[in-house]
């Protein structure tokens, strides 16, 4: 079973928390107003620059200042001077949008007489606006429409309930575009007067995207026939190999040869000397065991030479790829030397395959 705290328990944490909590607010709430203080002291600067630049009459800068000053801190006079300084820039739309939400902002406010002002101006620009239909052909399932102001490239993306809606609309290059997943895209330019008018765009239903070619399968790789009769399927390595075993074949046969000469001689030389006599009294036995001994020595290293020659012979042969092409160039040397210098026998072999 868990045991709540006591009451007196949990008055104690209470208390401990409480501290904390009062500084955290304390901390955001001086955060806040610092962060309201820094917009409101850029949005005074922004306004002035604002102010200076409508002076100079250069109201296509003077107006970004005005838009940004009212994002940062929004009030009726920024409002106000924001759609004067549109209306100046020749943006009849945007300036008569502006001062109705001048005039509303004022009527909520109380300020009657800024009201009377804002919707006096609202209506002076109503005669002069000039107004933009899109006539939506297509119907497709995701379909977006997107109107492109070509000087400042801004970008509106029209939604499906201002199609077939005569907008007002700033005077300007535009350039209308309509897209769809698997449509070809469509797009056209258009220019808006600055005198009242209407104008109607048709987007055309969009043409399916001309689908991939195929592409051809790679062609079935055929297995190659086997050796016709009295053609080998044996590579260069597999010569090389059946080359060197025989060298070593012939390597054995003649060390069985060369020791039967030894065998001859040393048989010489116990008839003359004396069977295992040390010593012998004619040179001619002498002579005899000398030929023995020398053929026996020459017997017993062309039958280790004989042996491994064979055996690598065997190796090579054994390893060889039935691949012509592969196997051509399988080998590069093989090489035989002896084991040591002066040695009586041994050899060493070494190759590269």
């Amino acid at each position: 079973m868990i045991h709540r705290p006591s009451l007196q328990g949990r008055t104690r944490v209470a208390r401990a928390i409480a501290p904390l909590l009062v500084a955290g607010a304390l901390l955001a709430s001086s955060s806040a107003s610092a962060q309201s203080a820094g917009d409101k002291a850029a949005a005074e600067a922004l306004f002035d620059v604002g102010k200076k630049l409508v002076d100079e009459g250069k109201f296509a800068e003077a107006c970004p200042k005005f838009e940004e000053s009212q994002r940062l801190d929004a009030g009726l006079g920024s409002m106000l001077y924001l759609a004067d300084c549109y209306e100046r820039a020749g943006r009849t739309a945007s300036a008569w949008a502006t001062f109705r939400e001048a005039a509303s902002f004022a009527r909520s406010s109380g300020q009657a007489d800024r009201e009377q002002i804002a919707r006096g101006r609202a209506e002076g620009l109503e005669t002069k606006l000039h107004r933009l239909s899109l006539k939506v052909e297509d119907q497709s399932e995701g379909l977006t429409v997107d109107r492109v102001e070509v000087a400042s490239g801004r970008r509106e993306s029209m939604s499906r309930a201002t199609w077939g809606v005569a907008l007002p609309i700033d005077p300007g290059s535009y350039r209308i575009t309509a897209s769809a997943p698997g449509k070809t895209p469509w797009s056209s330019t258009l220019t808006v007067p600055p005198d009242a008018g209407t104008q109607t765009v048709a987007i055309p239903t969009l043409t399916a995207l001309a689908a991939a070619p195929a592409t051809a399968a790679p062609p079935k790789e055929e297995p190659s026939p086997p050796p016709s009769e009295g053609e080998t399927s044996w590579s260069t390595q597999h010569w090389v190999g059946l080359g060197i075993g025989a060298v070593g074949v012939v390597g054995i046969g003649v060390a069985g040869a060369l020791a039967v000469v030894a065998v001859g001689k040393n048989g010489d030389a116990d008839e003359l000397c004396g069977e295992g006599s040390a010593t012998c009294a004619t040179q001619e036995g002498v002579d005899a065991s000398s030929a023995g001994r020398g053929m026996g020595n020459a017997a017993t290293g062309a039958l280790i030479a004989g042996g491994v020659l064979t055996t690598i012979g065997l190796v090579v042969f054994l390893s060889a790829p039935y691949d012509k092409e592969t196997a051509s160039s399988g080998v590069s040397h093989v090489a035989v030397r002896p084991s040591a210098p002066n040695a009586d026998a041994g050899l060493s072999v070494g190759g590269r395959f």
